[in-house]
C-alpha cells in the first residue's frame, strides 16, 4: 500500500480507503489507485480486512440453474464489477428447489456476506417475507420483485416483439411455450390481440418442469409434441427460452417438419445456442451482461450508502435479432 501511494500521489491512508471501498474519494484518485494497484497485482488481505470492520467484502450470487446459457454472462459481468469494487464473489445454484433456495439464502447469511443479487428463483415469492423481515441486503435480477431493488429486461415487450415479427412474417396459428401468466407470454397475448389474430388457449402451454437427470431442452421437447399433434398444427412457435427452442427444433425435425417452411421457431434470450443451431435460432435478445454490471453496481451502492431511498427497478430493453428459423410463408395452413 506504501508503494501504491507513492507511485499514485496520495497518501496511504488514501489507499486504505480505496481498497476498504469507502465512497470519500475522488473518482479520479480512486481510479489511479485501482489501476497501480491492479499493475502491481496486489491483493488486500480480506480476513484482516473482516476483522477491522463490519463488513465481509463478499458478494453471493444465487442462480437457479447452472445449465442455463442465459446465466453465465450475467455472472460474469456481476463479478467484473464486484472485483472491481474490491469485493470477492461467492456462487450458489439451486436446481429451481425450494429446499435448496432457502438452504442457499441461509447460507449466505450465515457466512455474513455483505449483500447478494439473487437470480428469478422459482420461489423467490414465498421466500420474499423471509427476506424483507432479516435485511438482507439483496437485489433481483431477471424479474421484479416488489419491495426489492431489482434489473430486469421489459420482458413483456419481449414477448410482444416477438408474437408481432411472427404475425408479420404472415402466421395466423402460433403457439407459444411458456408460462400462461408469464409477462412474456401477456407481450405475447398483447400481440394476437393487437393484430386481431385468435388466441388458442391450446396452444399456450409449458409441460412439467424437468424430471430427474432432465433439463428444459427436454421439457421444450415434450411440450413442442403436444403443439405438433393439435388440429389445425400451429405453423410457428414462440419458445419463452432458448433452451425450451432447443427442445421445439428437435421435436419439429422428428416429425419430418421443416424450420421454417412448415413451421417457424422463435427463442428467447439470445444466448450463444441461437448462433450455433441448425437453423439458426431467431431470439429475443436481453441485455445480459448490462443485467449483470447493474445488479452488482446497484447492491454494493446500497452496501457501502451511496444509494438510498426506496427500491430501485431498472428495466432493460429486449431486441429482436432475426435469424433464420423464422420467414415470411406465402400459404396459409388452411390453403
Amino acid at each position: 500500500m506504501k508503494e501504491i501511494a507513492k507511485i499514485a500521489g496520495v497518501s496511504q491512508s488514501t489507499v486504505s480507503r480505496v481498497m476498504n471501498g469507502n465512497s470519500n474519494v475522488r473518482t479520479d484518485v480512486r481510479e489511479r489507485v485501482l489501476r497501480i494497484a491492479k499493475e502491481l497485482e496486489y491483493v488486500p488481505n480480506m480476513a484482516a480486512r473482516t476483522l477491522v470492520g463490519e463488513r465481509s467484502y463478499t458478494i453471493g450470487f444465487i442462480i437457479p440453474d447452472i445449465t442455463n446459457p442465459f446465466f453465465p454472462e450475467v455472472v460474469q459481468s456481476a463479478e467484473s464489477e464486484i472485483t472491481h469494487r474490491g469485493y470477492s464473489l461467492m456462487l450458489s445454484f439451486t436446481g429451481w428447489n425450494m429446499r435448496l433456495e432457502k438452504e442457499r439464502l441461509t447460507a449466505l447469511r450465515a457466512k455474513k456476506v455483505d449483500g447478494a443479487i439473487i437470480g428469478p428463483l422459482y420461489w423467490l415469492d414465498d421466500l420474499a417475507e423471509d427476506l424483507k423481515k432479516t435485511g438482507f441486503t439483496s437485489v433481483i435480477v431477471g424479474k421484479p420483485l416488489p419491495g426489492f431493488d431489482s434489473v430486469h429486461t421489459d420482458n413483456l415487450k419481449g414477448g410482444y416483439i416477438a408474437g408481432k415479427h411472427l404475425i408479420d412474417c404472415g402466421h395466423n396459428s402460433i403457439a407459444c411455450i411458456g408460462p400462461p401468466t408469464h409477462p412474456k407470454t401477456m407481450g405475447f397475448r398483447k400481440a394476437l390481440a393487437e393484430s386481431h389474430v385468435a388466441i388458442d388457449e391450446r396452444l399456450i402451454r409449458l409441460d412439467e418442469r424437468p424430471g430427474v437427470e432432465e433439463s428444459w431442452i427436454d421439457v421444450g421437447y415434450r411440450t413442442t409434441l403436444h403443439l405438433l399433434s393439435t388440429n389445425p398444427r400451429p405453423t410457428a412457435i414462440l419458445a419463452l427460452a432458448d433452451m425450451y427452442a432447443v427442445g421445439a427444433v428437435r421435436a419439429i425435425e422428428e416429425a419430418g417438419l421443416r424450420i421454417p417452411e412448415d413451421v417457424a421457431v422463435v427463442g428467447y434470450d439470445d444466448t450463444f445456442l441461437a448462433s450455433v443451431m441448425k437453423p439458426k435460432l431467431t431470439s429475443v435478445s436481453q441485455q445480459r451482461s448490462e443485467m449483470g454490471r447493474l445488479a452488482a453496481e446497484l447492491l454494493i451502492d446500497r452496501i457501502e450508502g451511496i444509494k438510498a431511498g426506496p427500491p430501485v427497478e431498472m428495466v432493460l430493453e429486449p431486441r429482436l435479432v432475426v435469424r433464420e428459423s423464422s420467414t415470411k410463408i406465402s400459404i396459409r395452413p388452411s390453403e
